[in-house]
């Protein structure tokens, strides 16, 4: 074979690698303008029952993983708690309801400047927006979408396929975000002061009638009380992570709340140097009413495994009161 035979065909090869990448770019070009009216999470909507594990990475919040096991959902990073069920049917609504409403070509600079960059691509956080990795329940990515954080209250927001260089309107977004705290349950715990027969503080008991009085020392109970009716708390630990690193000489104060009906909330207050966590214990009374036992038993479930942290101005009542 002669030189320019062989340049002639190197050049054929040349082009004809040129030509397949230049249709290939048209075609995904044309694949992605073309998504207009279908879903935003097509692939996850199609497969809505095998839906195992939800991957969010938020800026400045690191990874949320929520996970499903044997029917229930769990929060990886909060101790492997339960996830928050409501903003679980948010999002199930989203990936069954939401429709991509326009599309739009962008570059790297209009993607930063709306908050639609990867953590890989910001580097530094800046411009990076919630993105969304789907699994099934072999481990199969079924979506990876990134959304502007900024309308995550509004019905519409924008997003992008990873990777992609094109934008997205989309529409059912609602009240969705993909930060740790809102994908933990609240309130912790809600011990309803109408239901309270009496409160026991070290070795002393208040009914509720005493409570009633206008003396400081009510109010002081009255406060503790009015804290537990909405617990409100900010991180979770499992317990024997709580315990085996514990200063052996720290003793938690105990609040006992007796409940008419039969039911016992039992509280253990530990003030750290970082803080207050809360230890909660569900008890009944020998005489509780039927069904009182079964209830402490299925709701026990929530807090024997976690010691809770809460917000220091719920702490302080709780622990100095």
């Amino acid at each position: 074979m002669s030189k320019r035979s062989l340049k002639l065909i190197i050049l054929l090869v040349v082009l004809t690698a040129v030509l397949l990448g230049a249709v290939l770019f048209y075609r995904k070009a044309t694949d992605e303008q073309n998504l207009r009216g279908t879903y935003t999470f097509a692939a996850a909507r199609q497969n809505i029952k095998s839906i195992a594990k939800i991957v969010f990475k938020t800026p400045q919040s690191g990874d949320v993983t929520i996970y499903r096991k044997e029917n229930a959902w769990y929060f990886k990073q909060a101790g492997d708690y339960y996830a928050n069920t409501d903003m679980l049917a948010i999002f199930y609504a989203i990936v069954g309801k939401s429709v991509i409403v326009s599309v739009m070509p962008a570059t790297k600079d209009i993607l930063k400047e709306n908050n639609l960059l990867s953590a890989e691509e910001s580097k530094d956080g800046a411009g990076e927006g919630t993105e969304i990795s789907i699994y099934d329940n072999e481990g199969k990515l079924l979506n990876e979408i990134i959304m502007n954080n900024v309308s995550n209250n509004n019905d519409y927001a924008l997003a992008r396929k990873k990777g992609s260089m094109y934008m997205y309107v989309i529409s059912g977004v609602g009240y969705f975000s993909g930060a740790p705290s809102a994908w933990i349950p609240y309130p912790l715990l809600s011990v309803q002061p109408q239901y309270l027969k009496s409160i026991s503080l070290e070795d002393k008991v208040y009914t509720a009638e005493e409570l009633k009085h206008f003396n400081n020392e009510a109010e002081k109970v009255s406060k503790i009380v009015e804290t537990a009716a909405f617990i409100d708390y900010q991180g979770i630990v499992k317990k024997d992570d709580f315990f085996a690193s514990l200063p052996k000489l720290i003793q938690p104060r105990e609040i006992q709340f007796n409940m008419i009906g039969g039911v016992i909330y039992i509280f253990r207050i530990y003030k750290l140097d970082e803080g207050y966590w809360l230890q909660v214990e569900l008890a009944n009374d020998p005489v509780a009413h039927t069904g009182v036992p079964s209830f402490v038993t299925e709701y026990q479930k929530y807090f024997s495994d976690w010691v809770f942290e809460l917000f220091d101005e719920n702490g302080e009542i709780f622990y100095e009161n």
